[in-house]
């Protein structure tokens, strides 16, 4: 009689993203965060049904906690008017930036920049309070970036301004993330995460990509001010 060495219990990938509805590539996301994992049979990359199980226990568990959170006023609040606040700089911005290039600023230079920076952290602060990731019209706040960690596959929530992103808010490991959907008029686009917080904002992820941003910004204003 052959002794065999023990295997055990094991579903595929592909099993896995059924189950679960998402693409293999998120379960394979959801490996290298450590919480699904992995074993190596006949060459094929499969997943411990214990690791699994406890993956949907805990998934569960999440949910039952989000439907049981009670509900945050201050960040309601601040999920509505954040897109306002946006509009409202963007649109003092370029008053400001017109009247310069005309020879007439509307105020000091120096005090308009001050106020400008302050008006945009506000917006920045009412992110951090606010509710999900949704966006109308462009202005709101997003997920940018799936960057592979050690701690698995990382993304950064930004301050975004028709989609272009100005601030980095804070980072999370990805593990699972559905679709965008648009509302029924298609102004509002939100797209559902489950997210597991990373301390602080990775930057080897988001300080590239904001450099880029304001050096753009900065040599934009700087040609409409000077044509």
């Amino acid at each position: 009689m052959e002794n065999s060495a023990y295997s055990p219990p094991s579903l595929s990938i592909q099993e896995v993203a059924d189950r679960l509805k998402l693409p293999t590539d998120q379960v394979m996301g959801l490996v290298e965060s450590g919480d699904l994992k992995s074993i190596r049979t006949n060459d094929e990359v499969r997943i411990a049904v214990d690791s699994f199980v406890i993956y949907m226990m805990r998934r569960a568990s999440s949910d039952i906690d989000k439907y049981n959170a009670p509900r945050d006023r201050v960040g309601e609040i601040t999920s509505a008017f954040l897109p306002l606040t946006l509009g409202g700089w963007f649109l003092a911005t370029c008053v400001m930036v017109f009247s310069i290039r005309g020879g007439k600023p509307i105020f000091p230079v120096h005090l308009a920049v001050g106020v400008l920076g302050g008006w945009l952290l506000g917006a920045w602060w009412m992110a951090t309070r606010a509710h999900g990731f949704h966006a109308v019209n462009g202005l709101g706040t997003t997920i940018y970036g799936n960057t592979s960690s050690p701690m698995g596959r990382v993304g950064t929530q930004w301050l975004i301004l028709a989609g272009l992103p100005l601030l980095p808010i804070r980072s999370y490991v990805i593990l699972e993330a559905t679709d965008e959907k648009p509302n029924w008029v298609g102004t509002i686009r939100e797209k559902s995460y489950r997210l597991r917080n990373v301390k602080g904002i990775y930057w080897r992820q988001a300080a590239p990509l904001m450099i880029a941003v304001w050096l753009g910004v900065a040599a934009l204003v700087g040609v409409a001010v000077a044509l």
